[in-house]
């Protein structure tokens, strides 16, 4: 079967843009539900702020997934979505910093706990939110990180990137 060839730019390029689109779908009904397990102190009231902070958990997420399944090509990828994330207009040093720096150090902090790496990424996600972990709250936001992930596997099965 012959797959269309992207290159690691293309590939991240295209990453970001359906997790963007993924996670658009279902923001307002997600941003509700969560809205009403937290207390007014917590509420959630600058959403185009965590519509970008989930975005961003996303793509840790994803880039977890992209040394899994395309260790040979990590690095390269991983540069290239922190150059695309680093062109949003208004978070253009928070998301280069939040990606590079943040997420990671939380998937490290989780695997030194024996934790999964997402558990990492939930936490970063909550203290960037400024919401207080129980496990009702950590369960919504891993659901609705994890739901819209599986991007990288499907560009892997469709695009040869070289």
């Amino acid at each position: 079967m012959f797959k269309k060839k992207l290159s690691p730019y293309e590939a991240a390029a295209h990453l970001i843009h359906i997790a963007a689109n993924r996670f658009r779908e279902n923001w307002d009904t997600e941003l509700i539900e969560l809205n009403k397990m937290l207390d007014d102190k917590q509420k959630i009231n600058d959403e185009d702020y965590a519509d970008y902070e989930i975005l961003l958990a996303l793509l840790s997420t994803e880039l977890i997934v992209v040394n899994n399944l395309s260790p040979e090509k990590y690095h390269t990828v991983f540069s290239c979505v922190l150059n695309l994330a680093s062109d949003t207009e208004g978070f253009e040093e928070y998301s280069f910093l939040t990606l590079k720096n943040d997420y990671p150090r939380g998937i490290a902090e989780a695997k030194k706990r024996g934790e999964l790496e997402i558990e990492g990424i939930i936490q970063v996600l909550a203290e960037k939110l400024d919401i207080t972990l129980n496990p009702l709250r950590g369960t919504l936001l891993m659901q609705m990180v994890i739901k819209n992930a599986g991007i990288w596997k499907n560009i892997v099965q469709n695009y040869k990137i070289s």
